[in-house]
Parts: C-alpha cells; structure tokens; sequence
C-alpha cells in the first residue's frame, strides 16, 4: 500500500493544543501556562506533520519524505528528532502521554490535538494576535472526528500491557515536583561552558572551547540576542569567567603550561589586565559583592589538593591570604562563591574518590561548616538571591534535576528540570534567574577480543549502538547475556540483551532517577543495580521479570554494589556514620551489617569467597582484607580512587585500569604469580569502565562518539 506524503508549511499552520500544551509553528515555540519552550525547526515540523495524521500510525519513511524532503537522511536524524521531542515534551516509550512507538512500523501521536484560532492583528494598535490559553471548545480536531474514542482505548491498552512487562517505579509527587522548563541560551555546535550570569541577569560570559586544540575564549551573550560576542581572542587557554559586582568588567584566567594569571576586561570589550599572576592555574573565580576580593581555588603541589585563597583586587602587590587550607592529604577545596551579604563563602570539599559535599566558611571567624553528605562528584554551586539556599548539580540528584540545600535547615529538596546532564548552575545576584550547563552525549557499547597479542582500539566493534547514551555494560556470568545502562526510553533504564547484541529488553522505568552500576548475581538470574533520585539505594530485579525491591534502607545512600559468591547478600559503601564504609545486606533486604571500619567505596569478593577486596576514599590501589577479619592490606598500587567502579576481581587476576590523557590500559594482575600484565587501551573519556567476558577473551567497553553542550536559561521562581 503507497502511503500520501504531506508537505506542511510551518509558517502556514494555524496555532494547535497538543493536550494542554499550545504549540505555535510559526514561532516554533510550545507554551505551558506561563512559560515558553523554544523548538528547533526541524523538531516542530515533525511534531506538526504528526499531528497532522494524529492518531494515526505515520511510517518512519513517510516522515522523513514528508519532512526532509529531497535530502537524503538516515535513521539517525530521525531518532535524534523524536528523542528530542522526548525529552522537551517529558515523554517515555512506555506509557507515551504525546509519541507511541510502533515497532518496526514508525509513530503516532496519541494526545488529543485541536485546532486554535488566532485574532487577527490589529492594523490600528499593531498588537500581537491574542492567543487563547484555556477554556476553548474546539471546533476542529485534525483528521480524528469520531475515531479517536476507539484509537484512546487502543492507546490505554497499550500502555496496559506495557506496564504488564516492564516494571515502573512511580517517585512520590510530593517528593519530586513536575520538572521545571528551560529556554536554549546557546545552540552553536561545540563547547559552551562555565557560565557566569551578571548581577542583573542580562548577561551571560562563558567559556567557548576547541573540540580539537587546547584553546578556549570568553564569550557574552545577551537574553533573547541573535548570537554570542566574544570578549577575549588569544592563542593561551582562557576560563573562569565572573562579573564584577556592579557588571562593568568580567574577570577570568589566562593560562599557559607554564604560567597562568588573573585577568580583567571591561565587559564592552578592550584589553585586559593583568591583576594575579602565578606559576600555577588559578580555578572557579568570584567577585565579592563589595567588588574587592576576588575568591578562587589554587592547588600549591602539583595538584595533590586544591585551596581556597583571597585576592584583594585593590593592593598593588597583588596580595592574597588563605581563606581554606584542607588538613586531609588529597582533599580539595573548589568552587567557591560568595554569599549575597559577602559574609560567607561555600565551597565544594572533595576527596580523592571524588566523593564531595559543600561546606561554607565565614570570613569574620573563619569557621567552617558542613551542608550536605552522601553527596558524588558536585557539579558546581550558587547561592540563590535571598542568601538562604544553594543550587547544586551532583550525581546524587541524577541528570535531570538539580539540587538545593537550605543554609540554616540543612535539608534538600530536587528542582527537576527537562535537560540532559544538568551542571554548573549560575544564578544572577539582583534576578531570579538561573543559567547552567546541558550536555547531550551518544554513547556506544563497543567489543574487543583480548585472546590475540598486539590487539588494539581498531580491532574493537560496536555491539549496542543508538543515537542516545548505552553504557556501563556488564556481562551475565555464562556470558550469554549484557546488561546495560541505557537513555533509550528518554531516561536512563536498565536493559538487558544477548551476548551479540540482539533482543534488547527494557527492564525499569523509573522515568527521571539516575539508574547505575548493574551487577549480576552468580546464578545470572537477578540484577543489583543503584538508583539515585531522593537519595541513593541499591535495587535487586529478576531479569526474567518481577521481583524489583529496594534493598538497602532510606538513611543509607549506598554506592556500588557487589554479590557474595554464594549469591545471598549484597556488598555496597555508605557514609551513615560520617565516613564512607563496607555493609553487607541480604538480597532478600535484610538487616545492613558494616563490614568495615578502615574505609571503603566499592568491594568485591575474591573467587573463593575468603577474601574482601576493596578501594578506598582516600587511598589510591586495590586493598584487601580476610572476610573473617583484620586490617587492610595494598595489593594493587596502580588503581585511583576516583575510579572505583574500575575494576574487576576473577579466576584469572584483577583487572583495572591505569589512565592517562586520551586512553587507559586495562591492566590483569596476578596474585599467585605477583606479576602486572598490561593488556589493551581503551578511551579515558566518559569513563574507563569496562566488563570481561566470563572467558577472559573479550572485552566491554564505551565510546563517546559526540558530545555537545549548550547553555539553558532557567527563570526558576516564576
């Protein structure tokens, strides 16, 4: 049967509800109430051309002829688009509200859609059309009149059956509020990052930065203006960018492999000054309300450990005094910013693990204070206007939502928000405003043998590969099945697959909590894997279906997790005590027991069950310890401990992995023989994470194949 393609001119089609949204094609914008979304072309001239035929079933052939017309484009584009949709609508696979799947087939559009008619302008005022907002009775429904009662119950059923298969974890409404819509600020292909929002919020500097050279420029960009101006042009590697207090200058870092310093520029543009100069790399950069100090973080060895220091942008001599020195060997202090009244700065604590928490120190006494724990790998900070909260990015808070603690109550509360990997929040001093980081990134699973001597990256294929992010992979123990950390569905889910890739099947959906670290049981029929949403806990899942249970309990935020060899309990890391530990649970959910007192962040087993092996917060190699009892031993030195989900204990040794720049070595270590055997590299970036096949002759592992960020402007009190 030959199907009718339909060319929709977007500048031509009238405005439209689509459910309770209201979309205007001839601005490419979609309006919740008060808000505004801003669409890429592309992106409304699919979601109009489906909802031109809604309800009805519009092959994937038929959109592309319909929409690119005579350009030749593949299935990727296609994916992309309506996963963008996805994401912007706050749309799932499996129970779509907006865009069902039609497997092997195409799409279609299951919210009711209504026509929506414009006033005409007014010649005497000029004014814009007035767009109706609520209470309409539609006079025209789009190609549905009497058919759309049986297509809704056909929708229901299939969203029935879908709920029969994968098993969906609802979060508390009152816990995590419906997430809060952005607008794009920047959508240039490349680097746009780090942030600074002018005291007024009209203006943002970043940092823009080569995808293929060592170099990075500062950038302003005005609200609602056309395209970035840039500030600075040099061939040195600029960064840091913060405004002055009153918005006439952007202070930020030049550096160099040899020397770096501070900068100033007026923000219309001119030639900068210098006003710190160092033979180290100042970071984080902060201008004080009162506009004399300049706050950032320097690390004085080497990068062993970063600390907070004062600029006084007033001394001729370039003076500078020490506001935090940590007294921990491999703790650093990062990221401070100022509090509004200029008493207080917070700041980001991080240790070797990369396990972080925000503190803030006063600046009359110096005292300091801790604001959260449990917190992972902290993605920038800033206090709110009021001087009473701090917006936070962690792992903690998963991708989608950002975090705020209050300074005097000390509890968290998550703001989600409809973007990719939130990070490094900026808010204006004077506005209620909020600009951060949003990272898009396709991730792909890839195989390599190990059994052949000389193998390398060329010799690696891909093996689960999408358009969106597939990572973490882990092989069942007869080796016949792959789970996997997959954005298939829109969120990051658990899926489970065959050996060589075929099958995929969707296991959660949380729909919206950052799901990690699958693990299998010995027997290959259960899967522990980590869900961070309120906090963070370990789940145990049958992955032949049923059996999904929390296992660790609401006052542990739990890391990792591993299964004893005899299948019954549960090994995972948590800091309810104040210090990061080793507990045990049984996979039935049991009573937690520690099982460490010297610190601990991931442990495994040895093949024999007599031995714990482990890695610690702040100690770099793979320790050990008997099972029954005594104080950890350092076998493997080379191991760091930011990479803690790195490694692997088998019959045949320990792998890990030893980094640098661009790639890692997958390393084996054998015990019985004391020797290290380097194996094959493996890329550095996102994460040298990887699986070994049960028979040590092949390798998991993921590649990044594209990365953008862009810069999202978020009004976050209206």
């Amino acid at each position: 049967m030959t199907e009718k393609h339909h060319d929709h001119s977007i500048s031509e089609t009238t405005p439209f509800r689509l459910g309770t949204l209201l979309v205007l094609p001839d601005r490419n914008q979609l309006r919740i109430e008060d808000r505004v979304i801003s669409l890429e072309p592309r992106l409304m001239q699919v979601l109009v051309h489906l909802a031109s035929r809604a309800g009805e079933v519009v092959s994937r052939e038929n959109l592309k002829i319909s929409v690119w017309q005579d350009t030749f484009v593949g299935e990727d584009s296609l994916n992309r688009v309506i996963s963008d949709l996805r994401r912007i609508l706050d749309d799932n696979t499996t129970t779509p509200r907006y865009i069902e799947t039609i497997r092997k087939v195409g799409y279609r559009l299951v919210a009711p859609v209504t026509a929506v008619a414009p006033e005409r302008k007014s010649a005497a005022t000029g004014s814009e059309p007035h767009i109706p907002c609520g209470g309409i009775s539609p006079k025209r429904v789009w190609r549905m009149g009497r058919v759309w009662r049986p297509l809704l119950v056909v929708a229901a059923l299939v969203c029935i059956a879908a709920v029969a298969v994968v098993i969906r974890h609802e979060p508390d409404s009152s816990l995590l509020p419906a997430p809060r819509l952005s607008t794009p600020l920047t959508s240039e292909p490349g680097l746009e990052v780090r942030p600074a929002l002018s005291p007024d919020g009209t203006r943002v500097a970043f940092v823009k930065k080569s995808r293929t050279e060592i170099t990075a420029d500062i950038y302003i960009v005005q609200r609602n203006a056309e395209s970035p101006q840039r500030l600075t042009s040099h061939p040195d590697y600029e960064s840091y960018p913060t405004w002055s207090p009153d918005g006439s200058h952007v202070a930020f870092v030049r550096g160099t492999t040899e020397s770096a310093g501070i900068f100033k520029v007026p923000a219309i543009g001119g030639t900068p000054r210098n006003i710190y100069k160092t033979d180290r790399f100042p970071r984080h950069l902060d201008w004080s309300p009162d506009g004399r100090w300049i706050v950032f973080s320097e690390s004085p060895d080497d990068d062993e450990h970063s600390q907070l220091l004062l600029l006084d942008t007033q001394a001729d001599d370039q003076a500078t005094r020490t506001l935090t020195l940590p007294a921990r060997e491999g703790v650093s202090d990062t990221y401070p910013r100022f509090s509004p009244a200029g008493d207080e700065v917070a700041f980001i604590r991080t240790r070797r693990s990369g396990l972080s928490d925000i503190f803030r120190v006063s600046l009359r006494d110096g005292r300091i204070r801790r604001l959260t724990r449990g917190q992972i790998n902290i993605w920038g900070l800033d206090w709110n206007s009021a001087g009473d909260e701090i917006y936070y990015s962690s792992f903690a808070g998963g991708p989608y939502a950002l975090s705020v603690v209050s300074v005097r109550e000390l509890t968290v509360r998550r703001t989600p928000i409809l973007s990719e990997w939130v990070r490094f929040p900026t808010l204006a001093r004077n506005a209620d405003c909020m600009v951060y980081e949003s990272r898009q990134e396709i991730q792909n699973i890839m195989i390599m043998p190990l059994y052949n001597v000389g193998t390398s990256m060329a010799d690696a294929e891909p093996l689960i590969v999408s358009n969106v992010l597939d990572c973490e992979p882990a092989w069942s123990p007869d080796g016949a099945s792959i789970a996997f950390i997959s954005t298939r569905s829109g969120h990051r889910e658990l899926w489970v697959c065959d050996s060589n890739g075929s099958r995929l099947r969707q296991l959660t959906a949380f729909a919206g909590a950052y799901i990690a670290d699958p693990a299998w049981s010995p027997h290959g029929r259960q899967l522990t894997f980590m869900v961070a949403g309120d906090d963070i806990a370990v789940y145990v899942i049958d992955h032949l279906g049923g059996g999904l249970r929390r296992i660790t309990p609401a006052d542990h935020n739990a890391l990792p997790s591993s299964w004893s060899r005899d299948g019954n309990m549960v090994y995972y890391a948590c800091d309810t005590g104040g210090e990061w530990q080793i507990w045990r649970v049984s996979a039935d959910a049991g009573e937690p027991v520690q099982v460490t007192t010297a610190g601990g962040i991931s442990a495994v087993e040895s093949p024999d069950g007599k031995t714990l092996y482990m890695v610690r917060p702040d100690q770099n190699g793979i320790w050990r310890r008997p099972l029954a009892g005594g104080p950890p031993e350092l076998v493997v030195p080379g191991l760091q401990a930011s990479l803690f989900r790195s490694w692997a204990v088998t019959e045949a040794g320990i792998y890990f992995v030893r980094p640098s720049d661009t790639t890692s070595v997958v390393t084996l270590y054998n015990a019985r023989k004391n020797e290290t055997r380097y194996l094959v590299e493996i890329p550095s970036y996102p994460t040298p994470r990887f699986s070994i096949a049960p028979d040590g002759k092949s390798l998991l592992f993921v590649r990044s194949e594209l990365l953008d960020i862009d810069l999202e402007l978020l009004d976050y009190l209206r």
